[in-house]
C-alpha cells in the first residue's frame, strides 16, 4: 500500500507518459486492467526510451544493480497477456487518439502513430 501511495504522489506531481496513453483505450474498450496493460507494453516502451534517454536508464539500472536484459527477463517471467491481439479496426481508430492524450506532451521524445500501431499489433 505504501508503494501505491508513493506511486500516486509521483504521478500526481509529474504525470505519465505515452505508455499510459497507449493503455487507456485497452482499459476502456476491453476492460483490461490499466496496470496489466502498462506491464505488457513496458518492454516495448523501455526499448523506445533507451534510444532517447539511454544515459538516464543506464543510471537507473546501475542503481538497481541489474541490467536492462535482467529486467526484461523478470517482466517476461510474469507472463502477462491480454489474451487477444487488438484488431486492425481498433488499432486504426485508437492509435491516433493516443497522440491527443495529455501525457503525450510530457513523453521524453516524440512518438508517432505508426509506433503506437506497432505496439498495439504486438500485443496478445
Amino acid at each position: 500500500m505504501l508503494a501505491a501511495i508513493y506511486g500516486g504522489i509521483v504521478i500526481a506531481q509529474t504525470g505519465t507518459t505515452a505508455q499510459h496513453g497507449i493503455g487507456y483505450a485497452l482499459t476502456t474498450q476491453f476492460g483490461a486492467s490499466h496496470g496489466l496493460v502498462n506491464g505488457i507494453v513496458m518492454k516495448q516502451m523501455m526499448l523506445k526510451h533507451y534510444k532517447h534517454i539511454k544515459e538516464e536508464l543506464d543510471d537507473l539500472f546501475a542503481y538497481l544493480q541489474i541490467t536492462m536484459n535482467e529486467f526484461f527477463e523478470w517482466l517476461d517471467s510474469l507472463e502477462m497477456s491480454l489474451g487477444f491481439t487488438p484488431e486492425n479496426d481498433f488499432i486504426d481508430k485508437y492509435a491516433p487518439e493516443v497522440l491527443k492524450a495529455k501525457n503525450i506532451k510530457i513523453n521524453p521524445y516524440p512518438i508517432s502513430v505508426e509506433e503506437i500501431k506497432e505496439i498495439y499489433k504486438s500485443l496478445s
